[in-house]
């Protein structure tokens, strides 16, 4: 008990102290994280030089709009936290190329977003999220952007517009479709569809050129669209637990597949309803092939 105590009397020390420091007004970098914070100290909306910003794995519920005065901020990480509401003035952080808020709270995206002209990569999965705002289609700079374990039913047709892009991560959502403008994306070499509702893809789909990897596995498929052959860089496609009853020739046939997907050397195709005499003659290619 008294080594709890004396452990706890050190944390309090070491907390006091940190956030004391903050008065430094040239301090351009400050990590809180861990702290049983329940409020973001007021003190450190002060610090116009800062320029990093992390406060994850406390039990912060709001973000004050106070946080729209660190203009100079470039990195922001709200991790494991209770926030449920992002406020307006977040777009006025104009320096900004990194957004963290992995595992919270988070209902919505404010309009403002779309004012973070220098956003290069956005962390926003493991929320509550419904649906996505139109100012979106305003982060020209935005290559990555993680959406994977919200609620979203639908993509704006607008993302296409993201031409920046390179990795997408969508999966565990409750998407049944995707936009046309989704071939737009030629800059994008990661996309993750995973455990969604999808059925098909946009004919539009075979001109992601960039994609060397892509996650189409625990959806509800029935075929594999021929625009997928056009993905000439493909490296890795995970297409398991699917209601695919066989795979196209650009698939499983060796030639097909090295004249159309040269670099394909990786494929899941674990619980489907494929014929008997495919799966065996799949599982003879297990280096390429994996039923896991």
């Amino acid at each position: 008990m008294k080594e709890f105590n004396f452990i706890k009397e050190i944390e309090e020390q070491i907390k006091k102290k940190v956030i004391f420091s903050v008065s430094n007004n040239n301090i351009d970098s400050i990590d809180l994280s861990l702290c049983n914070l329940t409020t973001i100290p007021e003190s450190i909306f002060n610090l116009r030089k800062l320029k990093h910003l992390i406060l994850d794995i406390n039990n912060i519920s709001t973000v004050p709009e106070e946080i729209g005065d660190l203009k100079l901020l470039e990195y922001l990480s709200l991790n494991y936290n209770n926030i449920t509401i992002l406020p307006e003035s977040i777009g006025n952080l104009s320096s900004l190329n990194n957004l963290c808020f992995y595992d919270n709270d988070l209902i919505k995206i404010p309009e403002s977003i779309g004012k973070l002209k220098s956003l290069e990569s956005f962390q926003i999965p493991k929320n509550e999220l419904k649906e996505l705002p139109n100012s979106i289609i305003n982060l020209k700079s935005i290559k990555r952007l993680y959406l994977y374990e919200n609620k979203l039913e639908r993509i704006p047709s607008s993302i296409g517009r993201l031409t920046s892009l390179t990795y997408l991560d969508l999966s565990a959502n409750k998407l049944t479709s995707l936009p046309e403008s989704v071939g737009n994306l030629k800059s994008l070499e990661f996309l993750n569809l995973n455990a969604n509702k999808l059925e098909f893809l946009p004919e539009s789909f075979g001109n992601l050129v960039s994609l060397k990897s892509l996650g189409l596995g625990i959806n509800n498929f029935v075929y594999l669209p021929e625009s997928i052959k056009n993905l000439s860089n493909l490296e890795k496609l995970t297409i398991n637990d699917n209601k695919l009853k066989n795979l196209p020739d650009f698939i499983v046939k060796k030639t097909s597949r090295k004249k159309y997907l040269p670099f394909l050397k990786d494929i899941s195709v674990s619980n489907m309803a494929l014929p008997l005499e495919l799966i065996n003659k799949l599982r003879r290619r297990k280096s390429t092939f994996k039923f896991f």
